[in-house]
């Protein structure tokens, strides 16, 4: 049933003073009859599901239900008054105001960017993209970004030749992976990029980086030092201890990991109890280890596994730490079956000169780690002290999918 409604509708009050008095328009009201829902509207067989209104003979329809059924983007500019109705992809009036960092716009173009950048990055990781959530972080990512290069530019760090000649080869790098001209101008327009917005984001994350290198005190050539290393390895030393050992397994579960049967069980334990009694009447360990073990990894590692404390079941890990080389364990119940164990090499420490490069790269990453954490304290430090509007109509009124 069509909903039908009469009223008054005011128009625009015009005033002005004159000779200290308020004159008002007149015929600043009008009586209209007007009908809802008066015809059904269907988009590509679907109906729009928000309400029209008939008036004098035309009908009104929902621009954005419409717009959005067929695949486009809507975005209201309160600044100018205009909805912008677009293919997806296409930048509508990019200069849009999104926010003001420290009096500098930030535009819907710069906004764009980085929620096209995040809405793939959750394509890839999770296939469902919260729009809302990825319209937030991208506020965040573009605001975080623009306090930096705001800040590069108070400790006049600037760009250098060397610099520039970094960027045109990261510039030929994506044209070549995104297949040559065509593809490179045709990839940018899909994430929201202008050949001369992207040559501003390359140059911007440069000085993002160099300003990350002053503020940490990184410096690209950047040593770990002997001293350091050996401080490491002497205060860690636990974790360069290895044994090697061999073993013959008498499995207790089945091929998906589930326990067996308690007969099947003891039938293994009663296995496992004879085989080691030939190894200790003389019979040969690896001989009786090739035809009983039912170890799947026995053909990649034939020879025994390198034993490192937290990397077996505890009960094979303590059996193996407490025996001397050459010794063979009575069988060692753990998840998986019995294990009869033979040591190769018992417990040592490794040389440093055998894990220098493994220490140097923990050192590294632990440097890293600490020097990402403190800057991100500083970027939220500049954030508290900087002066941030957000235009929330113009941000509200964006749909994107």
């Amino acid at each position: 049933m069509n909903k039908q409604l009469k009223g008054f509708v005011a128009g625009f009050a015009t005033a002005a003073v004159l000779m200290g008095g308020t004159i008002f328009a007149d015929g600043l009201k009008k009586m209209i009859e007007v009908e809802f829902d008066a015809i059904h509207i269907k988009v590509n067989g679907n109906d729009v599901s928000a309400s029209n209104i008939l008036y004098e003979g035309t009908t009104y329809v929902p621009l954005r239900a419409i717009s959005e059924m067929l695949g486009m983007d809507v975005i209201w500019d309160g600044a100018t008054s205009t909805a912008h109705i677009n293919d997806k992809g296409y930048i509508a009036n990019p200069d849009m105001e999104i926010a003001t960092i420290n009096g500098e716009k930030i535009t819907f173009e710069e906004f764009k960017v980085h929620f096209n950048l995040i809405k793939n990055q959750m394509q890839a990781y999770g296939g469902q993209v919260d729009v809302e959530g990825a319209k937030k972080m991208a506020l965040e990512s573009v605001i975080q970004d623009k306090i930096q290069v705001q800040k590069a530019a108070s400790m006049s760090i600037t760009l250098s030749s060397d610099d520039q000649k970094e960027i045109e080869e990261q510039k030929n790098y994506y044209m070549n992976v995104w297949g040559g001209k065509e593809g490179y101008e045709e990839t940018l327009k899909e994430i929201g990029f202008s050949e001369q917005s992207f040559d501003k984001f390359l140059k911007d994350q440069m000085l993002v980086n160099k300003l990350y290198n002053k503020i940490t005190g990184i410096d690209s050539a950047d040593v770990v030092t002997e001293k350091k290393i050996e401080e490491y390895y002497n205060k860690n030393i636990d974790i360069f201890k290895q044994a090697k050992a061999k073993h013959i397994l008498i499995s207790t579960v089945d091929g998906q990991g589930n326990p067996l049967p308690e007969d099947k069980q003891e039938e293994a334990r009663k296995k496992a109890e004879d085989i080691y009694k030939r190894i200790k009447d003389g019979e040969d360990f690896d001989k009786l280890m090739n035809e009983y073990s039912e170890d799947p990894g026995l053909a990649s590692y034939p020879d025994g596994y390198d034993v490192v404390k937290g990397q077996m079941v505890q009960e094979f890990e303590d059996a193996v730490f407490s025996m001397k080389k050459g010794d063979v364990s009575s069988p060692v119940k753990t998840i998986y079956g019995y294990h009869i164990i033979k040591v190769e090499e018992e417990l040592h420490a490794l040389p440093i000169e055998e894990v220098k490069e493994q220490i140097k790269a923990e050192i590294l990453r632990e440097q890293k780690a600490a020097q990402q954490l403190e800057y991100q304290r500083q970027i939220e430090q500049w954030r508290n002290e900087a002066a941030i509007e957000i235009n929330e109509t113009a941000l509200n009124s964006i749909k994107l999918n």
